[in-house]
């Protein structure tokens, strides 16, 4: 498994994967994806949170297949953070959550404005 930021590019995996599905959606603060259009807009506010450095969302790669999993998303509010995530529910159950908030909170404590995740 690897992480990279989120791209436009990204914007259909999104979809297909976990956004446009009501069960991966279903506990989240946000409504599931009706269109790739809501997950181009998505992956343009992750973009945008990036630039700005209010949010650092990562889409989780599969390193032997190149395949999106999901979204990490990491916000500081120094001296803490907080970590989400979501899966497509094709993966639950397979450990990837955990590795990908491990390498996410491996990354966070390592700042130094950051003393609790």
């Amino acid at each position: 498994m690897r992480l990279r930021p989120i791209v436009r590019s990204d914007a259909d995996a999104i979809f297909h994967t976990y956004a446009g599905s009501a069960r991966a959606t279903h506990f989240m603060p946000f409504k599931t994806h009706q269109h790739v259009a809501d997950s181009l807009a998505f992956a343009v506010r992750c973009q945008d949170c990036w630039r700005s450095g209010a949010a650092f969302p990562w889409a989780v790669i599969e390193t032997a297949s190149g395949r999106m999993l999901d979204n990490v998303e990491l916000k500081l509010s120094p001296p803490q953070a907080s970590i989400g995530y979501i899966f497509g529910d094709a993966f639950w159950g397979q450990g990837f959550a955990s590795e990908a908030a491990s390498a996410v909170v491996a990354w966070t404590i390592a700042q130094p404005d950051i003393y609790r995740v």
